[in-house]
């Protein structure tokens, strides 16, 4: 009996986690070469600190395996950001603002391990 009420347990927890629109979020500090990995989160942060160079690892073949990556300028600014090769609409990859503090989003989605990654901007110039 205890085995069932833990596995019922794990089962709500993974129904709300996984439905409840609730993703685990993460954030990582660039200034050279950063890897991102999907591991630590469908949602991260990155903040520019240095001109970066930008790796996503951690996506699994055969499933659809995506992230929203918000791209924030540190107080300074005038970071250049240079993004994994991806598929962009219009094959124009984004030149993201540079401004101090400023935000903006990205999303990545791979169903082949991270071969080959789509990206998409969500938004840009967020004050």
């Amino acid at each position: 009996m205890p085995t069932s009420i833990t596995l019922l347990t794990d089962i709500a927890r993974v129904v709300k986690s996984a439905f409840g629109g609730q993703e685990k979020t993460h954030e990582v500090v660039g200034d050279g070469a950063t890897v991102v990995d999907l591991a630590d989160g469908n949602v991260q942060t990155l903040v520019l600190e240095g001109d970066t160079t930008l790796s996503l690892i951690g996506a699994e073949d055969g499933v659809s395996c995506s992230l929203v990556l918000k791209v924030r300028q540190d107080g300074i600014g005038e970071h250049t950001l240079t993004l994994p090769t991806a598929l962009w609409p219009g094959g124009a990859v984004p030149s993201l603002p540079d401004a101090p503090g400023t935000l903006s989003k990205l999303v990545f989605e791979t169903t082949d391990g991270g071969v080959t990654w789509e990206g998409n901007v969500a938004g840009m110039d967020y004050a």
